[in-house]
């Protein structure tokens, strides 16, 4: 049986013992403390920031699973580390052993190896909340989504105030219930209502969930946030003032909620053309809502305020525009239609989902989040062209030749020799990446809601401080988007040395040192990585091994150490 060791009881417990010593110095160290850690309402704080008793999502049986935050904090003076950068630009900072989720299994980093598949969790980039309390925040995605499938509704008469809204996944209503609930009501109703529609002679059902929070409480705030009270589309209103003046994370949160309702899905089409290979096609339909014909000029107001925001996050708007409807409402009226029309590039797609995204609209948000990590890795490849092509002109002004620099930068000697000429430039990446294959390969065997991404380069760093986080249920969780497990391989060696400890009692002593809270012995040993086994004898270090270790290997070394 493993016992504990401390630097004050170490002298005495291993350096006088009377048998071999095996002493597992251990710690749970993972990851850089900036690393943004995903929680359960879709947001990413710092690692450092962690606490426990919060939810992170994590990997469950084969899909993402919510687990707990049972312990968290920061450890100094660790030293070397590895750095890993995925084809999309994704990177993390972690411990050499700490393991992230491949093709493999789980796989310590320092065995990475270039090409290899790590499980990749679709999302957004993380914006700094420093400036906006979390409440706020809430408060504006609430209000986005209000302005286009909810509603603010009450009768004067029974003194009925209802705040509503109505979504499509039960994934949506959880999200939803959460958000209320955190704000302090817990009177929230959810129905599931299917109906048979017909729209100029097509008939369908729909599906979807009505959420009610019948609160006089709610309601006024709201109300008096800016979200307009009734039918939006026969009224005069404008996005709330608390999110123009707001921070851009607030800023966001809005957009998000009323992306979520009135925004586009992102997808990406293969449009083939005469003796060439198709090419990627982004499709990105309109924003749109309704308005009464004579509110058409306030309709287009709120168009362009919208699109400002959208402007912010670099989503660009080229045009808006109203139009009539062509389908007449029961109450015999026609609507205009109110257009706000998208650039049809990657640029803007990719900052539509990296650096907004969707709230309350899980199937929206899901696939749009997948074209938008093909869109990473093709502009993480422009970016890496264009870098070839700098180093190729600064080697050029060197007085190397074209040759010589196409070996150095394994590229073909013609585009050396074009860009040192200057008949090209590197405006894009000759990657030659289609949607249809890469999703295909990004999707096989992927856990479900992951997909793969590849390792680009591993390179080591130094990290004088890292967060170690532990959480229960999953042992895992999302850091940078790349699913991470709770510590390194130290804790994977327990099941191997409860096992072997049976036939070597009375033989050799075994036990843990907890490097962390005993910084002391590890020093004086050298010990620079997490699981390392040192064995001691008659008060020396007679063996070492660094890293994860199979049965037999350890075993092989405990025979060692008793006919040494």
């Amino acid at each position: 049986m493993k016992i504990n060791f401390t630097d004050q009881d170490f002298e005495e417990k291993v350096l006088k013992a009377t048998v071999p010593v095996l002493v597992d110095f251990r710690a749970d160290w993972c990851v850089a403390p900036q690393t943004n850690i995903l929680l359960e309402n879709g947001s990413q704080i710092a690692a450092a920031q962690i606490i426990p008793g919060q939810k992170l999502p994590g990997l469950g049986t084969n899909t993402l699973t919510l687990g707990t935050v049972t312990k968290s904090r920061t450890a100094n003076d660790l030293g070397h580390c590895q750095k890993i950068i995925l084809n999309t630009g994704r990177e993390i900072e972690v411990t050499d052993d700490h393991l992230l989720y491949g093709l493999r299994g789980w796989v310590a980093v320092k065995n990475l190896k270039v090409g290899e598949k790590l499980a990749v969790l679709p999302g957004p980039d993380a914006v700094s909340t420093v400036d906006s309390d979390y409440r706020d925040l809430i408060l504006a995605r609430l209000a986005g989504l209000l302005f286009t499938d909810g509603t603010l509704y009450f009768q004067a008469k029974n003194h009925y105030y209802e705040v509503s809204a109505t979504l499509g996944q039960e994934g949506d209503v959880r999200d939803l219930t959460r958000d209320i609930k955190e704000l302090g009501f817990d009177n929230v109703r959810v129905s599931e209502l299917t109906k048979q529609q017909e729209i100029s002679g097509r008939k369908f059902k729909t599906h979807v969930f009505r959420i009610k929070c019948l609160s006089k409480e709610l309601f006024n705030l709201m109300k008096s946030y800016g979200v307009p009270v009734g039918a939006k589309k026969s009224q005069e209103y404008a996005v709330p003032g608390r999110v123009m003046n707001g921070s851009l994370a607030i800023k966001r949160e809005f957009l998000r909620g009323f992306l979520g309702g009135d925004g586009p899905k992102i997808n990406i089409l293969m449009v083939d053309r005469k003796g060439r290979q198709p090419y990627n096609h982004i499709g990105l339909n309109d924003l749109e809502f309704h308005k009464d014909p004579s509110l058409e000029s306030s309709g287009l107001l709120l168009g362009k305020e919208i699109a400002d925001l959208l402007g912010e996050f670099g989503v660009k708007v080229t045009k808006i525009f109203a139009e009539g409807d062509s389908y007449i409402r029961q109450d015999g009226q026609r609507s205009s239609i109110i257009h706000l029309s998208f650039k049809h590039d990657f640029e803007t797609a990719l900052n539509l989902v990296s650096k907004i995204g969707y709230a309350y609209s899980f199937q929206k948000e899901q696939s749009s989040q997948i074209v938008g990590e093909f869109l990473r890795q093709v502009f993480f490849l422009r970016a890496s062209w264009q870098a070839l092509y700098k180093k190729s002109l600064d080697l050029a002004a060197s007085g190397l030749g074209y040759r010589p620099i196409a070996n150095a930068l394994k590229i073909h000697p013609s585009q050396t020799y074009s860009w040192i000429k200057g008949r090209t430039k590197a405006r894009i990446a000759q990657h030659k990446v289609k949607f249809d294959s890469w999703l295909r390969e990004a999707l096989e065997k992927a856990p479900v809601g992951f997909i793969w991404e590849k390792v680009e380069k591993v390179e080591p760093v130094f990290l004088p401080v890292v967060a170690k986080i532990t959480v229960s249920d999953t042992n895992s969780f999302i850091a940078n988007g790349i699913l991470s497990h709770n510590c390194g391989p130290c804790k994977l060696l327990d099941p191997l040395l409860e096992e072997l400890a049976p036939k070597y009692e009375g033989k050799i002593l075994m036990g843990s040192l907890d490097v962390d809270a005993n910084n002391g012995t590890a020093a004086k040993y050298g010990v620079m990585s997490i699981p390392t086994l040192l064995f001691f004898k008659n008060g020396s270090v007679v063996k070492q091994s660094v890293g994860y270790q199979d049965k037999m290997s350890l075993q092989k070394q405990f025979e060692e150490v008793l006919s040494s």
